[in-house]
């Protein structure tokens, strides 16, 4: 398999990701109790930094590392989901999905 095609398969599922972070994200802002949206969102970001690493896109993994701490903190309890936190997550996940958009206008593979 060549680059070029490892980078299609990691579009398609940091695609599949930020959408499906997209819907954990209102589902938990509706309710910040849910531990499996929580969970969920955990394994999401998790899962996407280390593919994005291993791709060699720093920035995405960098704000992946970020939102991963983050959500570490919130399933210890230590920060909790306000609405001023919710609006910086959301601003978090909007800037990983003008990335992505980004590495899909892009040609060229790191």
């Amino acid at each position: 398999m060549n680059q070029e095609e490892l980078k299609q398969i990691f579009l398609a599922e940091a695609e599949a990701s930020f959408e499906e972070l997209n819907r954990l994200f209102t589902q938990l802002e509706k309710n910040i109790t849910d531990r499996e949206a929580t969970e969920a969102i955990f394994r999401i970001i998790h899962t996407l930094k280390g593919n994005a690493a291993a791709m060699g896109f720093e920035d995405i993994a960098a704000i992946g590392h970020l939102l991963e701490d983050i959500f570490s903190e919130i399933r210890k309890g230590k920060i909790v989901l306000t609405s001023m936190v919710f609006n910086d997550l959301f601003k978090a996940i909007d800037k990983l999905g003008e990335m992505i958009d980004g590495i899909k206008a892009e040609k060229k593979v790191p």
